[in-house]
């Protein structure tokens, strides 16, 4: 045994003294493995890192948890600039860097998911062209004329967006559509039969066109279907400030109407459907029967549920949908209850949506001096509009929402009365302009009801 031991410890010295005499390729080899393993775990925790500062807030990883879906799927993108070797000390050469994961909780609804847009946005910077150059003027020559007068406009400055009546405020449908479900409800009014040649102009030309529809007030449809109109407790139809019968945003019947006239606008060219009127009225409204939905159905759900359908069919066609809805429900949920715009949940459908911040329609608080808002457009709209920015910061990266477009105010509110507005010249309209970027923001609309525009408030073209 003791012989043993002896030739043992014999060999092992024998072995340490060749490792001793030789130790330095070993050596050499273990200390490269070493700095390619600290590499590869030092680049593993970047990307868990970075995995973790893209997850939604409040959202913990666990070992536990379902495999997350991510959209969009994440995909390879090149490496800008640079043809240089990544990884630990270059020891391997990547050609693409992945997408930023999204993370969507198990459950979550991703609204048309599988939809393909095939649509091509654009920044609007728009003018209304209303009706009174439709309806009011006698024949077509002239209110080709008018139509031209404002193409010129845009076609020296920076506009690039007509919003063109086609069903008013009436409910009259100004174009003769080719449709069995509008032609027997008798609701046309035939006024503007060369638009589809006049929106290929417009496009010859480089104008986005958008198509106006004022839904919910419809004194046309209300007296051809009184069964979809709103009543009062008594019985008689509703009457709203400007002697209109109103329809129920209730009833499905009436949103397949729209759908409809919607479709048709698509199909004869317009670029976008921008739906007005899109609300219950607020005109003395507190002896109306809003009927028995209304005991189980909120009317925001019943604005938000219409939305939606509209959004999900209009879309089929290739077209934006927009909707208007009041400054005011972006910070009161008082009047967002009233009116039914549900401005958070609105934006989840739409492609833009249009807050009508015009200064004449704030009262007094909304101006640090108590003065009338009116004359104080700066400061008005980017408090209005913070809301707006408030509202799309807090929505989960991973869901659909609208962009902002406002409706700004390029007209004298006179009906004030005196000492509570102010002309509305070039400087008021640009301080509206500069407010919209300021908070955010790119695109807008300028509303003027009789057509005249302050082109001394726009960048001309070059």
């Amino acid at each position: 045994m003791r012989d043993d031991y002896v030739k043992r410890g014999a060999m092992n010295r024998f072995s340490g003294y060749r490792i001793r005499r030789k130790k330095w390729p070993i050596v050499t080899l273990l200390a490269l493995l070493c700095i390619v393993f600290a590499g590869t775990f030092a680049a593993l925790a970047r990307e868990k890192q970075v995995s973790e500062e893209t997850r939604p807030a409040g959202q913990v990883a666990e070992d536990t948890s379902p495999t997350p879906v991510a959209s969009p799927e994440a995909t390879p993108t090149p490496v800008p600039g640079s043809n240089l070797s990544a990884g630990a000390f270059g020891l391997w050469d990547p050609t693409a860097t992945p997408t930023p994961t999204v993370y969507i909780p198990p459950g979550e609804e991703i609204w048309m998911a599988d939809w393909e847009d095939k649509r091509t946005p654009v920044v609007s910077k728009g003018i209304y062209v209303s009706s009174k150059f439709t309806v009011n003027l006698p024949n077509d020559t002239q209110r080709i004329e008018a139509f031209d007068k404002l193409l010129e406009l845009i076609q020296r400055t920076e506009l690039n967006t007509m919003v063109i009546d086609v069903k008013y405020d009436s409910g009259a449908i100004l174009y003769d559509f080719d449709s069995e479900l509008i032609h027997k409800y008798g609701t046309v009014v035939e006024k503007i039969h060369f638009i589809p040649e006049y929106i290929q102009k417009l496009h010859e030309a480089g104008v986005y066109v958008i198509a106006r529809l004022v839904c919910f007030k419809d004194h046309r449809l209300a007296q051809a279907r009184p069964d979809l109109a709103l009543y009062y407790n008594s019985g008689k139809m509703y009457v709203d400030d400007s002697g209109s019968y109103w329809i129920s945003p209730y009833k499905q019947e009436a949103w397949d109407y729209i759908a409809e006239v919607g479709k048709q606008c698509a199909k004869i060219g317009f670029d976008e459907i921008n739906l007005d009127y899109v609300r219950f009225p607020t005109y003395k409204v507190s002896n109306v029967n809003w009927g028995p939905e209304s005991a189980t159905v909120s009317k925001t759900e019943a604005i938000t549920k219409g939305v939606r359908f509209l959004c999900e069919t209009l879309r089929q066609e290739n077209v934006y949908i927009s909707a208007d809805v009041y400054g005011i429900v972006m910070s009161s949920q008082l009047d967002m209850k009233s009116v039914g715009q549900d401005f958070r949940e609105m934006t989840y459908y739409l492609d833009y949506i249009c807050p009508m911040v015009y200064p004449s329609h704030y009262d007094k608080s909304w101006v640090t001096t108590g003065d009338w808002p009116d004359k104080h457009p700066y400061e008005v709209i980017p408090k209005s509009l913070g809301y707006a920015r408030k509202t799309l910061d807090s929505l989960p990266v991973y869901k659909h929402h609208a962009d902002v477009r406002p409706w700004l105010q390029d007209f004298t509110a006179d009906y004030l009365g005196k000492d509570r507005y102010m002309t509305y010249d070039a400087d008021a309209v640009l301080a509206e302009i500069k407010a919209v970027y300021d908070t955010g923001f790119t695109g807008w609309l300028l509303w003027n009801a009789k057509g005249i525009f302050t082109e001394d408030a726009l960048q001309k073209s070059e």
